[in-house]
This record gives C-alpha cells, structure tokens and sequence, in this order.
C-alpha cells in the first residue's frame, strides 16, 4: 500500500520502482488521507505499507479496526520523522493486539542519499532507534560544523557517507558545498542537519533537528525530548515545542499543547499536572517558558510532519492563548 507522495526520494524509489521490480502488487493512493488509513487497510490488506509516525498514531485510535484482524501486515514501516518511544510502544501494543507480526520497521535517510540509508531488522530493533546502516553505508556522529568525530553515545550530527548519495543540487554548488564535505579521511560524506548518537551495539539514534535545537544562554535543548515529557499526561492529544526569541536568553522554549476532548473542564488542572512533569523530568533551563494551549489540529507538512517553522513564526507575533504557570 503505497500511500507516500512520488514527489519524495522514498516514494518515487522504494515505494514505486522497488515493488514493481520484485514484481509485487502496488496500490498508488494519489492523495493520501490519514483519516482513511484505517479503510485502506481494510479494503486492500496489503503486507507492507509505510508511513510517517503521525499516521501511525491516528491508525491506533481508529474504531473501523476494533476486533480486526491485520494478521496480512507482515511489515508496518515508520519513518520521515521523529518516533518518540511511548509512541512506539503503543504501535506495537497495537498491532501486536490486532495479530500482525510486525514490529514497527523503522528506517531513517534523506533524498538527498536517494532514501534510507539506515534500517530496522527485528534482531537489531530497538525501541528508540532508527537500526544499523544499509549494506556499503557508512554513518558517523561528528561535532556539528566540524569533521571531528565523536565517541559512542555523544551526541553531535548525523553524516552519511553511500555510494547512493547525490552528486548535487541541480545548479546550486553553493547549496551542494553545505550539505557535502570532503573531510580528513578523504571520504565526502552528507551532513543531514540531524542531531543523533550511535550506542555501543552501532544502532543509531535520533534526537531531532539541528536547525530545531534551541539553545538558551549556551544550554543546548531539544524539543523531543522535551514533547516526550509532556505527552506523559494522557490528556494530551499532540504537542510541539518550538524556540522563540527572548531578549534576556536569547531563546526559550515554548510548548503547544492540544488537549484531548475528554478533558472538559480540567484543562488548569493538567497544565499544573504537565507542569510538575517537566520540573520532575527535565532540567531547570529546559522547562518550557510558557504553556500554549491549541484549539485546533496542528498544521501539517505535505509529508504528515507538523510544521513547527508555522508555530515559531506565531509564537514571535502573538498568542492565541498564553498560559504561564
């Protein structure tokens, strides 16, 4: 089940050439609803489909698959975006409940290195991690900005070094010197702007963007962890953390929050709850400065990400609703 637009790397590559080489049955869904997810299983059981994280989570809360049997899913494959582990495990909870065999398949890569270049296997799949490095590739944590390579379990800037990677931007050498470096090894290798470490077992893993880091008076913070934190209150439906300008520190954090309907009236109550979550499980610098609370669905990338350059933009011009704790 195809349901990745052939404008991306991956679908015009993995989604369509792929299957159709190994001679396999591929049905192209042209303009993909999330919310009719659920009926595209349904109708057409296909044994791999792939999808970003955001779809993943909407399949799990579908009523159309209660009691269903999606023992045909032999591969459900999640990649485009960040996974936050409880996000994970409930995938896992939920196709273990509706008998697919599947683990979440997740991979990572870019266009620029025509897809993935980094994958899950079930002996290498653990939870908060992208997997081991496709045949040939080479993945390495270096200082951002520099060639200096760093240690198992630091974190500093994903790179890739693959035979599939692009010769360049059309036209655009500038663009192309940014993202491909020759460093002292000699190797060129693509610096993807992701943030991430390797464990000592070669498994990678990925703690956001670069360009989303938000560093307050020196003091380096990444939105996911800090959305991880905050989605432990089981009234939150979604949230996005986003950097905005502060004239003493120079950023902040700042978290959007969307409530669950359930919530009703108890809305003051759980930001004291969501609030008391980040002081127990964050360090003081990274508790959010203000707590934001959404009405509506988050605004959404072509590719099902939220789009959080749209929040940052709304946070340095105003607030719908400004909560300070």
């Amino acid at each position: 089940l195809n349901i990745i637009t052939p404008s991306f790397a991956y679908g015009i590559s993995n989604s369509i050439h792929l299957p159709l080489c190994l001679g396999m049955v591929d049905v192209i869904i042209p303009k993909f609803d999330p919310n009719s997810f659920d009926e595209y299983l349904l109708k057409y059981k296909p044994n791999h489909t792939l999808g970003v994280p955001k779809y993943w989570e909407i399949l799990t809360k579908s009523q159309k698959l209660k009691n269903k049997d999606l023992s045909f899913l032999l591969s459900a494959g999640c990649g485009g975006d960040h996974l936050p582990e409880d996000t994970e495990q409930k995938i896992l909870n939920f196709l273990k409940e509706h008998r697919s065999p599947s683990k979440v398949a997740k991979g990572y890569g870019m266009t620029e290195v025509s897809s993935a270049a980094c994958v899950c296997k079930n002996e290498c799949n653990e939870i908060g991690s992208v997997g081991i490095p496709l045949i040939n590739s080479s993945i390495a944590i270096f200082e951002p900005e520099t060639d200096k390579e760093l240690q198992y379990n630091e974190i500093g800037e994903i790179c890739i070094n693959t035979p599939t990677m692009m010769i360049g931007y059309y036209k655009n050498e500038y663009e192309t010197n940014k993202v491909i470096k020759t460093h002292q090894d000699g190797k060129q290798w693509i610096h993807t702007g992701d943030l991430g470490y390797i464990d000592n077992d070669g498994r990678l893993f990925v703690k956001g963007r670069i360009k989303r880091m938000i560093i307050k008076r020196g003091w380096k913070i990444f939105p996911s962890e800090i959305e991880r934190i905050i989605k432990l209150n089981p009234y939150v439906e979604d949230c996005c953390v986003v950097g905005s300008f502060h004239p003493e520190f120079g950023q902040v954090p700042r978290a959007h929050i969307r409530f669950k309907e359930e919530i009703g009236n108890n809305v003051d109550n759980n930001l004291n709850l969501i609030y008391e979550l980040c002081k127990n499980n964050l360090p003081e610098y990274a508790i959010p400065e203000d707590f934001i609370i959404e009405e509506l669905p988050f605004p959404l990338t072509n590719m099902g990400k939220i789009d959080y350059k749209i929040l940052e933009e709304k946070d340095n011009k105003e607030y719908k609703k400004n909560v300070k704790i």
